[in-house]
């Protein structure tokens, strides 16, 4: 779908496909499918849409080795030079407990070790982060704000279309579009 669409497009221009004629590609939910600097050349016709925690657009070998990596490291914190504090159990607990900043701290003490997989994609071009309605404005996103599986309880909904759909429609009745 959206990266065969991104991908063709990127071809069609390369090649002068079309002679007088606008390449653009609107990507929704455009899986990981060049490297970031290929990614980024592709920004001046190519857009990638991307819906809340959607786990599509944030996919691939790379973000699938670091997430194995997490769940090694909280199986056993001490293999990898962290407290007991790292498990899973005891990081459910914080959650638990509502601890946001006890969780933001074992983030930051276990993605430099997780999150060290070679072989980093991106969604091709420009990438826009939209919110379900009533959220958030919609706003540009960074290549690392696509780096990471973010394991939430809707990122494999957020990928539905009815989500984008939504999502879309939303932007357009609110004229947030034109805030990009």
């Amino acid at each position: 779908g959206a990266g065969v669409a991104a991908l063709v497009a990127a071809l069609w221009r390369d090649e002068a496909r079309f002679p007088g004629v606008a390449v653009e590609c609107v990507a929704f939910a455009c899986p990981q499918v060049l490297d970031a600097e290929l990614a980024m050349a592709q920004s001046n016709h190519t857009t990638s849409v991307v819906v809340g925690d959607d786990l599509v657009p944030r996919f691939s070998f790379a973000t699938t080795e670091d997430l194995r990596n997490v769940a090694l490291i909280l199986s056993d914190p001490a293999a990898h030079g962290l407290s007991g504090s790292h498990s899973a159990a005891a990081l459910l607990a914080t959650d638990a407990r509502g601890d946001a900043e006890g969780l933001a701290a074992a983030y930051a003490a276990i993605r430099p070790l997780a999150c060290i997989a070679p072989g980093r994609l991106f969604p091709s071009g420009r990438l826009v982060g939209l919110s379900d309605p009533g959220g958030p404005a919609p706003r540009a996103l960074a290549q690392g704000d696509v780096d990471e599986l973010r394991i939430s309880a809707d990122m494999a909904s957020s990928h539905m279309p009815r989500r984008y759909l939504l999502a879309v429609q939303a932007v357009a009745h609110e004229g947030g579009a034109a805030r990009l």
